[in-house]
């Protein structure tokens, strides 16, 4: 009879944190749903949503042209028929993932974490909808976010084969998971190789017979992904003049990426100082783990054991990357580590949910993490809605004509925005005596024949602000330029706009 009532009490106490978890989620889902409402992109979502509106073939040609497998943008390209191409639906598709991934991760926290399991439930949305890194990207049309979610599946789809013998839902789980995360970016594939690495250990070291099988699904999953390595090869060894990532990778890059996930990528939210405490407390609670570990302390060694593989996963995608910046190709970009983001965020929760804190010390380390997120969400929103762009729009809006011409010598970049925001009219930039064509879906040069001097069209010219321009040539050649507008796009891009125009004299 008593075994009767702690079960039902027991019950009962996972029906109602199950409860206030997902009301938890779905407040963090708001904050996060609050930032899309505006009329501002960057570059990046420029060319997603330009390309995501080509057809399926094209979108193949054009990603292999990219840096990024093409999947993302088939999602995009359906999810914007439902939204019918607004803004907000596209940024909606970058939170459905996140949401997804708090739901199924705390799930699998409150059924296998013994203790404190809602406190690491709690700490684990807290981080995925609020740290820095992700609530810049939690709402940007990029491919992230999905990346994040595959992994995240394939992860606890390796759990399930380490602990079950006979689960083929989670090799089905783990076969769709990891080619969806192949599909959708280079990093994600990163990680799932380091997450595979840990599992074939854990598996040798049980002498598990899963073994076989989780190397059968991993064969799958490489077989599957043979179609698109043509594109990765040629991609890797782009000598193309618009290709992105030039970048300087030497050690100093190398440690600050680690303070991505508590920055994020357009302004760090807090001091470096404050950085290095955090990761000082990650660090402690890793060296906390280890001595329970070796110490057979822990209230729940396979736990502790999942949150050191989880940290180790990351900081092993983060030094794979830097290997191979160091001796193939630069790819070390700080953004393509958040596919692995879930996987510090996990290991963080889990190390906490082992640690016997009062209600003291938990709301200390609640107002901590809060205290980040609403510095976050103010330099988010700042970001999403506090721009020129709106104004700069309406200012082509009410002065182009068609036919009209548009040429900046800001990026190549621009021009993608420009397309975005103004798709009726052809743009060009300038660089180098030269003027390139961009269709607003091919992310590269493209050599162009308009000849600037000769042209009898209205051309407007975006000039960078800290730009001398010598409009000598254009004026002896007939034409009368007028400085228009001063403004930007997204605050990342600032200049003049100079009205030009042939004369009759």
């Amino acid at each position: 009879m008593a075994q009767i009532k702690l079960h039902g009490q027991e019950s009962m106490l996972k029906k109602k944190n199950n409860k206030f978890i997902i009301i938890f989620i779905i407040v963090i889902a708001i904050v996060n749903i609050s930032l899309i409402f505006n009329n501002n992109v960057w570059c990046d979502e420029a060319a997603s949503i330009n390309l995501s509106r080509c057809s399926f073939g094209d979108i193949i040609k054009y990603a292999s042209m990219d840096f990024h497998p093409p999947l993302y943008y088939f999602l995009l390209k359906i999810t914007g028929v439902f939204f019918h191409d607004a803004l907000w639906g596209y940024k909606l598709v970058s939170i459905i993932p996140v949401v997804i991934t708090m739901i199924v991760v705390d799930k699998w926290i409150l059924a296998n974490v013994k203790n404190n399991s809602l406190w690491s439930a709690v700490v684990f949305s807290l981080l995925m909808g609020l740290s820095p890194c992700n609530m810049g990207k939690n709402v940007e049309v990029r491919m992230y976010t999905w990346a994040a979610l595959w992994v995240t599946l394939f992860l606890l789809s390796s759990l399930e084969i380490t602990i079950n013998h006979n689960s083929k839902r989670a090799y089905i789980s783990l076969i769709l998971s990891g080619i969806a995360a192949c599909y959708t970016h280079y990093f994600a594939i990163l990680t799932i190789a380091c997450i595979s690495i840990f599992t074939i250990f854990n598996l040798v070291t049980k002498k598990s017979p899963n073994l076989k099988y989780f190397l059968y699904s991993l064969g799958g999953i490489i077989i599957m992904f043979i179609p698109w390595v043509p594109s990765l090869y040629k991609q890797m060894n782009s000598n193309i003049k618009g290709w992105t990532i030039h970048l300087t990778i030497n050690f100093e890059y190398f440690v600050n990426s680690f303070r991505y996930p508590f920055e994020g990528d357009y302004s760090a939210s807090f001091t470096s100082e404050f950085t290095i405490i955090l990761w000082g407390v990650i660090v402690g609670l890793s060296i906390y783990t280890i001595t329970k570990l070796y110490k057979k302390t822990c209230s729940d060694n396979f736990v502790s054991k999942i949150a050191l593989q989880c940290i180790g996963s990351f900081v092993m995608v983060v030094c794979l990357a830097y290997i191979i910046s160091k001796l193939f190709h630069p790819i070390l970009m700080r953004r393509y580590l958040f596919p692995a983001i879930s996987l510090l965020w996990l290991s963080v929760s889990l190390m906490l949910s082992d640690i016997e804190i009062n209600n003291k010390e938990r709301c200390f380390v609640f107002s901590l993490i809060a205290i980040m997120g609403l510095n976050a969400y103010a330099t988010s929103r700042t970001r999403e809605y506090n721009t020129g762009t709106n104004d700069t729009v309406k200012f082509f809006n009410d002065n182009l004509n068609k036919g009209d011409v548009l040429i900046n010598d800001l990026e190549i970049c621009a021009c993608w925005e420009l397309s975005y925001y103004l798709p009726d009219y052809t743009n060009y930039y300038y660089e180098d005596g030269k003027v390139y064509e961009n269709d607003g879906i091919t992310p590269w040069y493209l050599d162009s024949s308009f000849d600037v001097y000769s042209s009898d069209k209205i051309i407007w010219y975006l000039c960078k602000n800290d730009v001398q321009i010598d409009f000598t040539r254009l004026q002896t050649n007939g034409y009368k330029i007028d400085s228009v507008y001063k403004g930007n796009l997204d605050n990342y891009y600032y200049f003049t706009i100079y009205k030009i125009e042939k004369t009759n004299e």
